[in-house]
């Protein structure tokens, strides 16, 4: 399939230089207009219209450098070389860093040469000291990022990388062949892979919360049923002099307690539940909506430390299948890989029975440290 980025790049930088110039022309008529501090906001604004069109004009120039980029069964062919699968130790998706509130940036198409295969342009160094050779950003490509997606676990099969290189995929017990890095269902679409043992049940396992929210709903019902009757007493009983002005306070607490009362109530009638079986994870925070997550939308599966954590407690995480995406807020990027943390293993029932009920269902896709 081929690839192309000039279109995009185009409308790009055409929207750039349009409003860009528009905007120094506000700006300009602005500073004309204005007096005193108003006149110097106008110029920052003309400095911004300055600086969008000359990142219009960027994207318009490298719209016109050459560039090809075809993925078929052959290889990744490139507008100055061509590379066989044979000479590609991995390709994949690195995702940058991003703001918890902000959506991630598109990822950028990375290949890892083999030993001895040198490409044009400046190499990157990423984890463990791999080579890695920027092909095109995401967002440049014309034909979407599903399409690239798509293409990649078509013809790469496993060299297309779906979790982080520092892990590897579970050894089964009698596995033909080395198992690669592609993880799952990026290099085997067609169904999830068997488990590794003899292990629980085929049904699934369901772990159920440490704490459930029948303490402090109690709490919060006397707390609210003694702001009440102190209301109550606080109204009908006259001037409030000496302690008994502390009774200002009991509408608070009623009111706080009734509020607490209906929050811990939806928590008691939707407590946190995980549930690990043939067909993949479910996930159910306190009072939340439940999340599904099938095996064949999961890359990688592991139980260890949240990468942005500290303290080092375990955590579930999981690394979603390319062009995939939860909805929960991911905790980190690991080696340029979406990381997403379900639940803290210490919050749950028989937390150590996580990990194997896990690795029993997800097969390999389950990523143990190399």
């Amino acid at each position: 399939m081929e690839f192309s980025r000039s279109g995009r790049l185009r409308r790009s930088g055409r929207r750039w230089v349009a409003g860009g110039i528009l905007t120094a022309a506000g700006a300009v008529m602005w500073a004309v207009l204005a007096r005193g501090e108003s006149r110097q906001t106008a110029f920052v604004c003309l400095g911004m219209a300055a600086l969008a069109v000359l990142a219009g004009f960027r994207s318009l120039r490298k719209a016109r450098l050459p560039f090809r980029l075809r993925i078929d069964e052959y290889g990744v062919t490139l507008h100055d070389t061509r590379l066989d699968w044979g000479q590609i130790e991995g390709i994949g998706l690195r995702y940058g860093p991003s703001d918890a509130d902000s959506t991630p940036p598109a990822p950028e198409l990375v290949v890892y040469p083999a030993a001895g295969v040198v490409l044009t342009g400046t190499p990157r160094r990423y984890v463990a000291g791999r080579t890695a050779y920027l092909l095109i950003d995401g967002a440049e490509v014309d034909q979407g990022l599903g399409a690239l997606i798509d293409a990649l676990k078509r013809y790469a099969g496993p060299r297309f990388e779906g979790a982080p290189r520092q892990y590897r995929p579970a050894a089964a017990p009698g596995a033909p062949g080395p198992l690669v890095p592609g993880f799952g269902p990026v290099s085997d679409a067609a169904g999830p892979f068997g488990p590794v043992d003899a292990g629980p049940a085929v049904a699934g396992r369901t772990f159920t919360p440490r704490r459930t929210a029948g303490g402090p709903l109690l709490a919060a019902l006397a707390g609210c049923a003694l702001g009440a009757f102190a209301t109550y007493r606080m109204i009908s009983g006259g001037p409030l002099t000496g302690a008994r002005q502390a009774l200002v306070l009991a509408p608070f607490f009623a009111v706080g307690g009734l509020y607490g009362s209906f929050w811990l109530f939806w928590r008691r009638l939707r407590p946190l539940r995980l549930r690990i079986g043939p067909d993949g994870i479910a996930m159910r925070d306190f009072a939340a909506a439940e999340l599904v997550f099938g095996w064949d939308r999961i890359a990688a599966v592991t139980v260890g430390p949240r990468p942005s954590g500290t303290g080092g407690r375990p955590w579930l995480l999981v690394w979603p299948v390319p062009g995939e995406s939860f909805p929960l807020p991911r905790t980190d990027v690991v080696d340029g890989h979406e990381t997403y943390a379900l639940v803290e293993l210490r919050r749950l029932r028989d937390p150590a029975d996580v990990e194997p009920v896990t690795r029993h269902f997800a097969g390999r896709r389950y990523a143990e440290p190399r």
